[in-house]
């Protein structure tokens, strides 16, 4: 059976819409969730994680900001 799940490409600025609590950020929390529930396939730009680590960076230890942008991968490659 074929995968049936909406592919939703994550920007950067949804993750940034959360850790700041931007206007708006429940909706770009709904997104994350929904990708976290299955409910979406979620992708992001190579670019996503070394940007989210220098905004981090500046703020914070390495160690923390490399921990508050590790994400959890699921390859979709045979």
């Amino acid at each position: 059976m074929a995968n049936t799940r909406p592919n939703v490409f994550v920007d950067v600025n949804i993750f940034v819409d959360i850790s700041e609590k931007r206007q708006g950020w429940n909706n770009s929390l709904e997104v994350i969730s929904g990708i976290r529930k299955g409910k979406y396939n979620g992708y992001i730009s190579a670019f996503t994680i070394p940007i989210l680590y220098f905004r981090r960076i500046r703020i914070e230890p390495d160690k923390e900001a490399r921990d508050n942008v590790e994400i959890h991968q699921r390859s979709s490659y045979n």
